[in-house]
């Protein structure tokens, strides 16, 4: 469950810029930064870099499926770590989570798939960052 290339991929996703739109929320203003683009759009991103200390064990990992991701729904959980970051509410370690919509695991309907921030000491999700639509 400790795979590079999404720990890379969680890493530098304080550098992109987020458009404000349905796809990509944050709860506290305190997690972003305003940005401009070349054209004077205003987008969205992390205020500090995300650090992945640690996939989480098995029985986090299906503790955590369960509370949040039932086969009701569709969504799925695909990874998830424990971050050195904090929340800036509670001040406790932030989870993240790969997660993706039941029409992204198949070609032929729309979905999306992405990462969302997540407070297991508040109970809530901090921010959801979209990384692909289809």
């Amino acid at each position: 469950m400790f795979d590079k290339e999404i720990i890379k991929e969680i890493e530098t996703l304080h550098e992109k810029g987020f458009y404000h739109g349905n796809s990509c929320y944050f709860r506290y203003d305190e997690m972003v930064t305003h940005k401009e683009d070349c054209l004077g759009r205003r987008s969205l991103s992390l205020s500090e870099p995300l650090k992945v200390v640690k996939a989480l064990g098995f029985k986090e990992y299906r503790k955590i499926e369960n509370e949040h991701y039932n086969k009701k729904d569709g969504w799925q959980l695909l990874h998830a770590y424990l971050l050195k970051n904090t929340c800036p509410k509670c001040k406790s370690p932030l989870y993240i989570f790969n997660q993706s919509s039941p029409g992204w695991t198949w070609k032929r309907l729309c979905g999306r798939a992405g990462y969302l921030l997540y407070c297991p000491n508040c109970k809530q999700g901090i921010a959801f960052l979209l990384t692909e639509m289809n």
